[in-house]
């Protein structure tokens, strides 16, 4: 079934197997083309083979991957521009025209999930939305494309109003440079270094979803693994270990939201009056909890400046028990149960 229309490549050596993945590779645009004028074809039979459709899609995702890694690459070694300073290609450019224009590969990209997006609307229909949402790996996808999208857009905004401005200087600015003209605050802003870029701004809001949708497209590769009989197994045994670490979940989150709340309510009068702000906000007393679980917080977190010994030795107490019940309890606990689940799932 699997060499479906291709059963003299399932006797070749790895060898004979790669080249043809190869040949599939260089030549995938064509192929598809060839599909579309005669799906009903010898070559059109062909490629409908699961083999065929394996390797298509995986080069296609494959070639999506290094598309990102490309876009990444003028970065490597560290941006020329710090946040403090501007570049333009000419004196009277507006600094956020020049950061905001897609790049060649992100238009690639952008027609990647353009496709990616098509063939989820064909499953949905095809399979019906019950059904579609049943399947972990298309909740992914549905995730990852929906970020991509909003990334895109929000990217896009950000360049449609640096065009507004850049217009409305090429039509009312007279002088040759813009560093002693004086323009309305909604133009000013967007010839500012990024360190002065407001936290709400919307290229600032498409870089952060960016960075999350990357990370979702390589996690994505995990769909391919069960392909391989050494690696796919494996990865059959860490995806059902999951939900023992969803069961150990809801013991962590009771202890961690009471130590939390505990804290805050403890050292919230004292903002101000510690060594650092661990536990004086909600915020701040989140961070100090979850990095504690990692070794990375101080026991300075709970010394005060004032001589209040009472409100200091219960700090102590506290959290020298929470990190008692947090990380030589519940961590190892956790640590025993998956190995117990993935023995006997192996």
């Amino acid at each position: 079934m699997w060499y479906e229309n291709l059963s003299g490549l399932r006797q070749q050596s790895i060898a004979v197997k790669f080249l043809a993945v190869f040949a599939v590779s260089i030549g995938l645009p064509f192929l598809a083309i060839a599909y579309w004028i005669a799906p009903c074809s010898k070559l059109g039979r062909t490629l409908r083979s699961p083999f065929m459709k394996f390797v298509a899609h995986a080069v296609s995702f494959t070639i999506f991957l290094g598309l990102l890694v490309v876009n990444a690459s003028d970065r490597f070694e560290g941006v020329k521009t710090l946040p403090n300073e501007t570049f333009t290609d000419y004196p009277k450019q507006i600094f956020r025209v020049k950061t905001t224009q897609f790049s060649w590969t992100e238009m690639l990209i952008m027609k990647w999930v353009l496709g990616m997006i098509w063939s989820e609307c064909k499953e949905i229909w095809e399979e019906g939305p019950r059904e579609y949402v049943l399947h972990l790996w298309n909740l992914l996808d549905f995730g990852m494309l929906s970020i991509f999208v909003a990334s895109f857009t929000a990217r896009f905004m950000a360049f449609l109003k640096a065009s507004e401005a850049q217009l409305y200087v090429d039509q009312h600015v007279q002088d040759n440079t813009l560093h002693n003209v004086s323009l309305p605050p909604e133009v000013a802003y967007f010839t500012y270094a990024r360190d002065k870029w407001w936290p709400s701004d919307p290229q600032i809001i498409s870089e952060g979803l960016y960075a999350i949708a990357v990370v979702l497209s390589f996690s994505r590769i995990a769909y391919i693994l069960p392909a391989n009989e050494s690696f796919g197994p494996l990865q059959i045994s860490l995806g059902r270990t999951v939900k023992d670490i969803f069961k150990f979940m809801v013991i962590f989150i009771m202890v961690f939201v009471a130590f939390m709340i505990g804290m805050f309510n403890l050292y919230s009068y004292y903002r101000g009056a510690k060594y650092n702000p661990a536990f004086t906000t909600v915020e701040e007393s989140f961070k100090t909890l979850f990095w504690s679980i990692f070794g990375l917080s101080e026991v300075i977190s709970v010394v005060l400046k004032y001589d209040h010994k009472f409100i200091e030795n219960i700090g102590y107490v506290l959290y020298g028990v929470y990190n008692v019940t947090m990380v030589v309890v519940l961590l190892n606990m956790l640590i025993a149960m998956i190995n117990n689940s993935y023995q006997e799932i192996e």
